[in-house]
């Protein structure tokens, strides 16, 4: 999901960018996944 939130913010929708990013973020953060580091604000 995070390579489709860089898709979507290349595209110019950086409304669909910052949703599907958060979602990336919260899916990394309730597996515990190192990368939700990358994500956070």
């Amino acid at each position: 999901m995070v390579y489709l939130g860089d898709m979507h913010a290349a595209a110019g929708d950086e409304a669909a960018a910052h949703d599907t990013l958060h979602r990336a973020l919260d899916i990394l953060d309730r597996l515990g996944h190192p990368d939700a580091g990358r994500l956070s604000p």
